[in-house]
């Protein structure tokens, strides 16, 4: 079967997108150009397919802009590739109330060992953990699929950073060898995370757009 204009058309603006991606896509501009033609044929118009396709505007075009609002096949599997962006499923319920009772218990941990503790230090972590957790609670609802798992593993990681100084700020002791050796634990490991998730940051725009 010979493909129609309009199928060559679709094929050349949906081939950078993922296939379920590039379906949605087809079906839209499809649903589009045939209701137009229809239109244009009722009112008489001599080649109604050929300028209901000119109406779509240029394959390269329509495709490059699609790029900005949807993540490609490429971009797809090079998020799939981290295993961090593999892993970010949708938090439980229960991760937040884990948080609370974390945060919590920190005053009676350094009352136990002993440690200096700082209360604003504390509030600030506290309110900041239940944010971040509260806004992972609710990108899986607000944004697309893709845009999502980018937007989580990012935040995560800026929880776990954020968790890190904050708890040494808390049990801030920068005359004592022990605090000096948890900064640097603490600093190392921010270091390490923002390596690892080095791959992910140039989608950071793009998912905060909501791409699909």
């Amino acid at each position: 079967m010979t493909p129609t204009p309009l199928s060559r058309y679709l094929d050349t603006v949906t081939a950078p997108f993922p296939p379920d991606t590039a379906r949605r896509i087809r079906r839209e501009l499809e649903e589009h150009a045939l209701a137009h033609a229809d239109a244009l044929r009722e009112a008489g118009h001599p080649d109604p397919e050929g300028a209901a396709l000119t109406a779509l505007g240029s394959a390269t075009q329509v495709q490059h802009a699609l790029m900005q609002t949807h993540f490609t096949r490429a971009e797809e599997e090079a998020l799939w590739a981290n295993r961090a962006y593999r892993r970010a499923e949708p938090r439980e319920p229960g991760g937040l109330v884990f948080d609370a009772v974390i945060g919590l218990a920190l005053p009676f941990i350094s009352l136990l060992v002993g440690w200096g503790f700082s209360w604003v230090a504390y509030g600030v972590y506290v309110a900041g953990i239940l944010v971040l957790g509260m806004l992972e609670g609710a990108i899986p609802r607000r944004w697309p699929a893709r845009s999502a798992r980018t937007l989580l593993v990012l935040l995560r990681a800026g929880r776990g950073i954020f968790a890190m100084l904050g708890l040494y700020t808390i049990w801030l002791s920068e005359s004592s060898a022990f605090g000096a050796a948890i900064l640097g634990i603490a600093l190392g490991a921010v270091i390490g995370l923002l390596t690892w998730l080095r791959p992910l940051w140039p989608y950071l725009p793009k998912a905060l757009r909501g791409a699909r």
